[in-house]
Parts: structure tokens; sequence; C-alpha cells
């Protein structure tokens, strides 16, 4: 499976990038992935849910990282040299008006398809 596949919708075509996560694939805008790296350790954020792994420093925004797998009810699994961080920025509607609101977010995932 490639990496950056085309697929289609309502507007055209439009670049996703694919990740595994166990054994599921899954797919975001590829517009919406500011960087990839290796694994680092979080800081843990005390009172979040366990999916929320941590918070990251990237280039001085803090970043709060989530563990989808454990979000969506699997079990924990080890990080190590091997996981993948995906760093996405959207932007999320919040309100009925034209007002958004831009969100930076890491995801955990086991690899990026090439």
């Amino acid at each position: 499976m490639s990496a950056e596949l085309a697929i289609t919708n309502k507007n055209g075509s439009q670049q996703v990038l694919t990740f595994r996560i166990g054994e599921k694939y899954f797919a975001v805008d590829i517009l919406t992935v500011k960087e990839i790296h290796g694994w680092a350790q979080t800081r843990d954020v005390p009172d979040t849910p366990e999916w929320i792994v941590g918070v990251s420093d990237r280039r001085g925004t803090i970043v709060p990282i989530v563990d989808l797998r454990i979000r969506f009810g699997e079990h924990k699994v080890e990080y190590t040299k091997t996981t993948v961080v995906v760093i996405l920025q959207a932007v999320l509607d919040v309100t009925e008006s034209d007002d958004s609101l831009p969100f930076t977010m890491g995801i955990v995932v086991d690899a990026v398809s090439d």
C-alpha cells in the first residue's frame, strides 16, 4: 500500500498518508501532516484520559500525543525505537459562525506505509 495514494471525493482527488495501528490501516489528508518522527519520551499530563500519553515540545509548540490504539479500546503496547508519531495540524470548527480553531496533535502509529 502506498504512503501517498489518490482517493476520490466529491471535490476530486485528494492525497492521503496511510498508516497502520495493529492490523488496521487508516488515512489522513496529507495536507494535515506536519511531520513524522520516531518515538520520543513525552511529559505526563495529570488528570487526562489514558489514551493521551503525554505532551511533546515540537519547535516551541506543546503538542498532545494520543494513542488511538488505547482510544479504540485495544491493549496498550510498549513504545520502541520503531514506534512512529505523526504530527497533524488541522482546523476544528467549534462554532456555527465562520470561526475555526487550528490545533496540532500527534498520533502514535505502528508504521507509515511506503
